[in-house]
């Protein structure tokens, strides 16, 4: 219940991946296809969305918040905002996480694309018609 009254207020996922550049360059009916198979996931501070060195063949763009990147080897932290992708390397390769994504803010709302449902789509229209950012 209250998930659903966080998300009555957020662009649909078409409206969200159109204002990212990645919208600029997918054909039209791959966007579509993306948008349809993706799904929106509410996580609260703290909470870790990707873990480095876990297989995790979803890639997620930020619509709300703020998320914390951190790459335990190199010791570095990066912080990402609305419209960015993380994630999308083991989306397109299957590989591992090279660093761990938490939840930077009360509350951050992403786009889960998961490789299982978007096959469909990257059939349809050939994954190289859509640049991975």
């Amino acid at each position: 219940m209250a998930a659903q009254r966080i998300l009555m207020g957020q662009p649909t996922p078409l409206k969200t991946l159109t204002a990212l550049p990645l919208g600029a360059v997918c054909a039209p009916g791959l966007l579509e296809a993306m948008a349809a198979s993706a799904e929106p996931r509410i996580f609260l501070i703290g909470t870790e969305i990707k873990t480095q060195g876990a297989v995790d063949q979803a890639m997620h763009v930020i619509s709300n918040g703020v998320c914390r990147v951190e790459r335990i080897e190199q010791g570095t932290v990066a912080m990402l905002g609305f419209g960015s992708v993380f994630g999308d390397r083991t989306f397109w390769t299957k590989g591992r996480c090279n660093a761990t994504v938490r939840a930077a803010t009360p509350i951050v709302i992403t786009l889960r694309v998961g490789r299982e449902r978007a096959n469909d789509a990257l059939e349809a229209f050939g994954a190289l018609e859509c640049a991975v950012m």
